[in-house]
């Protein structure tokens, strides 16, 4: 039997509805997008299609969490993308029927074939075509060669000394050449400067001014990366990182001090160098009341 599918809409992981059930059932966006592609795929599978025909229990048991999370998210769902057990929105959006694959791919390899038929013939009438071009340029070549020596034969005939003449003029202007002095070479380009960057300074500076965040293990090749291109285009000196650490320090969400949606933020250095998350901290987006 052929595979059952569904169909996912391209901004359905980032809906405003999924924020509205976490924060109503009081779990994580994640287990509600678990929850809900877990029952398109119920729904796809029906006998009446659209109709999820589940229980917690079995949801529970499929995703491993607790009975209880899966009731508060059904209970917040209905009327948003549940409508009793019937999924809102599967007549929109999810075909009557599957499509026949077999049809599809008959249609597709006889398109192919014709396609290349077509290349085929087209190929052929080019290179027939190419060699008549090529057969009339020999023609005119081999004329215009003719023209040329018999041209040259005439004009030998009433200059007899031309040849000389020409073969004086081309070693005078040979000997004027080796005359000249030769020119200097160009400069070589100056090398550019090394850029280096104090990488043990600056987790030295982190451990120093941000102390209560999670410490600095290892400084791998991609913070490296990213410490250094903020050292070449925002922070240049190591009196630059200190100021943007102590910096972050004033914020509360960013040391802890306070709990947002899941508990007190866990910063860490990662964070921090983040070239996005550089910008928001500058702009004082984690520094509000």
């Amino acid at each position: 039997m052929a595979n059952q599918w569904v169909r996912l809409w391209v901004d359905m992981p980032n809906d405003p509805k999924w924020r509205v059930i976490s924060k109503l059932s009081k779990q994580p966006i994640s287990l509600v997008i678990s929850v809900y592609v877990h029952l398109l795929t119920l729904a796809a599978n029906a006998n009446e299609r659209g109709r999820t025909q589940t229980n917690e229990e079995n949801i529970a048991c499929a995703l491993d969490c607790e009975i209880d999370d899966i009731k508060a998210i059904f209970s917040a769902m209905q009327g948003r993308v549940l409508d009793g057990d019937f999924i809102t929105g599967w007549d929109k959006r999810q075909p009557l029927r599957e499509d026949g694959s077999a049809e599809r791919s008959k249609a597709w390899r006889e398109k192919k074939k014709s396609l290349k038929e077509e290349r085929t013939q087209t190929n052929a009438s080019e290179r027939k075509r190419t060699l008549d071009k090529d057969k009339d340029k020999d023609i005119k070549d081999k004329e215009s060669f003719t023209n040329v020596k018999d041209k040259k034969k005439g004009h030998d005939d009433l200059f007899p000394n031309a040849d000389v003449t020409e073969q004086k003029q081309e070693k005078e202007q040979e000997q004027s050449n080796q005359q000249k002095p030769p020119e200097p070479p160009e400069p070589p380009e100056p090398p550019k400067p090394k850029i280096v960057v104090p990488y043990k300074e600056i987790e030295e500076v982190f451990h120093n001014t941000l102390p209560e965040l999670s410490q600095i293990y290892r400084l791998t090749e991609p913070r490296r990366k990213k410490i250094k291109k903020l050292w070449v285009s925002e922070l240049p000196t190591l009196g630059h990182w200190e100021r943007y650490f102590r910096f972050v320090r004033k914020s509360d969400f960013l040391m802890g001090r306070v709990n947002g949606n899941r508990g007190p933020f866990n910063c860490s250095i990662d964070f921090l160098i983040n070239p996005s998350n550089y910008i928001k901290i500058c702009e004082n987006r984690y520094h509000g009341k």
